[in-house]
């Protein structure tokens, strides 16, 4: 049997699944809000351009709203919850998704694949770094700078 969808249809599925139909919260994002985030979405791409501010901030605010950016740092470099990985590009991944990559991993250690694909807790990089000690935060549009938190308007 085949089932067919209107682009109309594909493009909501597409949008709901990712957490884009999703109230925001009504009170402050806290880690909580954050960390349901992350394991929908399984991997926050990094990038480090920073025009307005690194790449990986920004899929939390599209869905969740203005947060304090600390908390994925949080995730990652403090509590652990967050492994760095190197696939199509260096991304942020839930820990219970490691054992998945786990032979991947010893392919690469035993230089039988090719890209040298790593996963490695995640640590801080320099850049990464830096931006949490500048508590680097950007205003758009009617949106206001304040100290560790990404304020956007849309």
């Amino acid at each position: 049997m085949t089932t067919q969808l209107s682009t109309a249809d594909a493009r909501a599925l597409a949008l709901r699944a990712q957490g884009f139909t999703e109230p925001r919260p009504a009170t402050g994002v806290d880690l909580r809000h954050l960390r349901r985030f992350v394991n929908r979405v399984n991997v926050v791409q990094m990038d480090s351009v920073n025009v307005l501010v690194r790449a990986h901030y920004f899929p939390a605010f599209s869905r969740l709203g203005p947060y304090p950016v600390g908390l994925l740092d949080k995730m990652a470099y403090e509590r652990r919850e967050l492994f760095e990985y190197w696939g199509h590009e260096a991304s942020l991944m839930p820990v219970a998704l490691y054992p998945l990559f786990r032979a991947r991993e010893q392919e690469v250690r035993g230089g039988r694949a090719c890209g040298g694909a790593r996963a490695r807790p995640a640590r801080g990089v320099g850049s990464l770094r830096e931006g949490r000690a500048r508590r680097e935060v950007v205003g758009m549009g009617a949106g206001e700078v304040g100290d560790g938190v990404a304020v956007l308007d849309r």
